[in-house]
């Protein structure tokens, strides 16, 4: 799927639909590097398989790499809304966008996205099930978007009405 951008319903659809494959081979090392696309001379280093998924995440745009992590951190922003305001799941959503912003960070310069959301975010999925990240760090990290989220289900509580946008 060659696609500029997503939006956080389209991203929710890909990931639904795209298996977690490699945590039946997490514990054999050789099937592991061949699944990476590394060669395998006995030396296992758990990091050197997720390098190559990252590597897989940067390779999977073409373009945009920039713009993909500002868009991965305004994605963050409206699954963190939606999950107080609404109770909609973080997991294993929030995780995912992490892996992809954070693998897009070190690229190009930006402009326009031009890739494969669906090759990214099955890289990041299994990068995400590799390391089993974990969002524990969350609220921490993401106290504004937790502290808006918070006042604003306070106010719809309250009787005001409350409009979510993409990024707001």
């Amino acid at each position: 799927m060659a696609a500029r951008s997503v939006d956080l319903k389209t991203f929710r659809e890909i990931v639904d639909r795209t298996p977690t494959e490699i945590a039946a081979i997490r514990e054999q090392p050789e099937q592991l590097y061949a699944y990476a696309g590394l060669d395998f001379h006995g030396g296992y280093q758990l990091k050197t398989v997720g390098d190559a998924l990252n590597d897989r995440i940067r390779a999977a745009f073409k373009t945009g790499h920039r713009t993909v992590f500002s868009l991965c951190r305004s994605l963050i922003t409206d699954l963190i809304h939606e999950h107080v305001l609404f109770g909609l799941p973080l997991d294993p959503y929030c995780d995912l966008l992490g892996r992809l912003r954070d693998a897009a960070r070190p690229a190009d310069s930006g402009g326009d996205i031009q890739g494969d959301w669906e090759a990214a975010i099955k890289a990041a999925r299994d990068s995400v099930e590799l390391s089993n990240y974990s969002t524990s760090h969350l609220r921490g990290a993401h106290a504004r978007e937790y502290n808006v989220a918070e006042s604003a289900k306070a106010l719809k509580q309250a009787g005001y009405s409350v409009r979510l946008e993409p990024g707001r």
